[in-house]
């Protein structure tokens, strides 16, 4: 059988659009981060009907947002003890469909999440992702989840990730651990 010129540019036309969706494909899979919504310091926004909240960077912050009706509250802490910042959140149900996903410049990622289980993926520049599953209940305590990386990451200081960079030289503490005890500098 003999194709005819217009079968082959339907034919280079079909495999351009499955290209195209390969890497979209690759793209949506591997750039989470990349279609997350950048949060604003310190105010609820709503994110597909998820009230999300990006705080913790001093102790007012951190002690106003503990008595907040977040159920779920997301700490990012270094292997120092130190708050980590600029993490990408991301939130799926128990069936792995996409909820929420979210940029956050500081330490906590606070979510007015339903009752259910959910899937919790974060990835931080220079750290390996970290991928947790978390129940939420309808009442009790709000639920502290922490992810923790490693003493070092690749091209960041000790200091916390956002606010606080660079703190570890010198003759300054550079933060509480989550023990409360002041870590002073090498």
């Amino acid at each position: 059988m003999e194709m005819t010129m217009t079968d082959k540019s339907l034919d280079r036309s079909r495999n351009a659009r499955l290209a195209a969706l390969l890497v979209a494909a690759a793209a949506w899979t591997t750039g989470t981060a990349a279609l997350a919504e950048q949060l604003p310091l310190d105010r609820p926004t709503t994110v597909n009907g998820i009230v999300a909240t990006c705080t913790g960077s001093g102790d007012n912050e951190r002690q106003s947002a503990q008595g907040t009706n977040n159920p779920v509250r997301f700490e990012f802490v270094g292997g120092y003890g130190q708050y980590l910042g600029n993490e990408t959140v991301s939130v799926a149900d128990s069936k792995s469909n996409p909820i929420a996903s979210v940029f956050c410049g500081s330490a906590w990622v606070l979510m007015q999440l339903p009752p259910g289980r959910y899937q919790v993926t974060a990835e931080m520049p220079g750290a390996a992702t970290q991928t947790q599953w978390v129940s939420v209940s309808d009442s009790g305590p709000q639920q502290a989840v922490f992810f923790r990386y490693p003493e070092k990451r690749a091209g960041e200081p000790r200091g916390h990730g956002g606010c606080g960079r660079g703190l570890d030289r010198g003759r300054f503490p550079i933060a509480a651990t989550l023990t409360g005890r002041w870590l002073s500098p090498r």
